[in-house]
């Protein structure tokens, strides 16, 4: 790994969580040729809690589809401080963009990157830099992850999570916003949608910059290229 803005994470000890064998040797093997010192594996959310118990990681990379314990509620225990982790841990899910039933949950979980499988290594190293840089950027309150449906057999009846509204009074005033002009702290006064229907994003949602982040790197699988937020001036 030779760019600047990557060889300083070299030294950061990444866990690797996948049911899949082969997904596991693949990808402990593109973050090995890309220079990462570190590379722990497990094999399900379960197995993950102790490593993070007992040697700690930098950043996570996880499956969401696996048994005992699916990665959203792997990620949920992190985000709700009901793990030895930091709360602020970066996440990056490996999943595919059009797996529409987790990526509601897992936008509302604060996670730092969306890695499409098979992984690529060039697309490792973005979405390693991009969580990495996210790691302070401010997360919610703990009751907000609380909220968010994380069971696997449940957002496939709901047909998206349910995400948790900010408490603040709702504004009369709408405007139409383009991607490019979205601010943390805007709340949406529409729901965003995937190019299917299903919802990404509820009404009432309050945008923060890892859900700006994330509605860009799922642009081309958006609904509506303009989003109605409510005016909070």
């Amino acid at each position: 790994m030779t760019d600047s803005n990557t060889v300083d994470l070299e030294s950061n000890k990444i866990l690797v969580v996948d049911d899949d064998a082969f997904m596991r040797k693949t990808t402990h093997a593109a973050l090995s040729g890309l220079g990462f010192e570190h590379v722990i594996l497990a094999e399900d959310g379960v197995q993950a809690l102790e490593v993070l118990e007992n040697e700690g990681a930098d950043l996570l990379l996880t499956d969401i589809q696996m048994p005992n314990m699916n990665g959203l509620e792997l990620i949920k225990i992190i985000r709700t401080a009901h793990s030895s982790a930091p709360r602020y841990l970066p996440v990056v899910v490996m999943t595919g963009i059009s797996d529409d039933d987790t990526l509601s949950s897992a936008i509302a979980l604060d996670v730092n990157g969306l890695l499409s499988k098979p992984v690529k290594p060039l697309s490792v190293v973005d979405k390693v830099v991009q969580a990495m840089s996210e790691s302070t950027l401010a997360l919610r309150e703990i009751d907000y992850y609380q909220q968010v449906v994380a069971d696997l057999s449940s957002l496939k009846e709901k047909n998206g999570a349910t995400i948790a509204a900010d408490p603040r009074a709702s504004s009369d005033k709408v405007s139409s916003v383009s991607l490019l002009k979205l601010q943390p702290d805007m709340r949406l006064a529409q729901g965003v949608r995937h190019v299917n229907g299903s919802l990404l994003l509820a009404a009432n949602y309050v945008l923060t910059q890892r859900t700006i982040n994330r509605l860009y790197e799922l642009h081309d699988n958006i609904a509506d290229e303009f989003f109605l937020v409510e005016d909070q001036g």
